[in-house]
């Protein structure tokens, strides 16, 4: 038996046993736990309706805490199935409810989430308006790594869909400072060939 085969008989045998002794929490624990693993499996039928069952129970029992990770696991397991407007209602309601929470961090990610599936959908104006709504967000909690990021993912976004080849060196450039500020030889090297490339289209437009 694989070890995912190993982790679905775990789960499923979790689900029943906290179902029968009415540990809702627990059961919804679970069920998430197994939509993962379907998901894993490609058995997105089976994942979507098991996210689905985790996610009724977590509303029902209001286990707030736990609702826009289970948000953002149905998102990925909808846009695994290529319906991407599922996906975008799904990281929506994960943002109102890090927005209910005030979980800064967590309110930045879903709209890089959403900007990601903006650009899915052929929305590039809303990709880029997301995409610079988290990066303000992530500058004032002053996490290096993710305002990288999210300079490096905008840069790219001007330059992909705007050809606005100045504002993306200009982001990247900054993304460059601080991946180099926090030793990452991997995005250094990524980011540079990525400016490299931007500069010589720039110079013969």
């Amino acid at each position: 038996m694989g070890k995912i085969d190993f982790a679905l008989n775990k789960y499923t045998e979790a689900s029943h046993i906290k179902e029968k002794i009415g540990d809702l929490s627990g059961q919804a624990t679970s069920l998430n736990n197994l939509a993962i693993l379907y998901r894993q499996r490609k058995n997105y039928q089976k994942a979507s309706g098991t996210i689905n069952n985790s996610l009724a129970i977590t509303e029902r029992i209001g286990e707030k805490k736990y609702l826009a990770v289970r948000y953002g696991n149905q998102a990925s397991i909808y846009e695994a199935m290529g319906n991407f407007e599922e996906v975008l209602q799904g990281y929506k309601k994960a943002l109102m409810i890090e927005e209910s929470q005030q979980n800064l961090q967590g309110v930045a990610q879903q709209y890089i989430n959403i900007g990601g599936i903006q650009g899915d959908l052929g929305n590039y104006e809303k990709k880029i308006e997301n995409y610079s709504k988290a990066l303000t967000i992530l500058e004032k909690l002053d996490i290096k790594t993710d305002i990288a990021n999210a300079l490096n993912n905008l840069g790219i976004a001007y330059y992909k869909h705007k050809k606005n080849h100045a504002k993306a060196i200009e982001l990247l450039q900054k993304a460059l400072t601080i991946f180099k500020e926090l030793n990452h030889p991997q995005m250094i090297f990524n980011v540079s060939k990525t400016l490299d490339y931007i500069r010589k289209e720039f110079e013969f437009s």
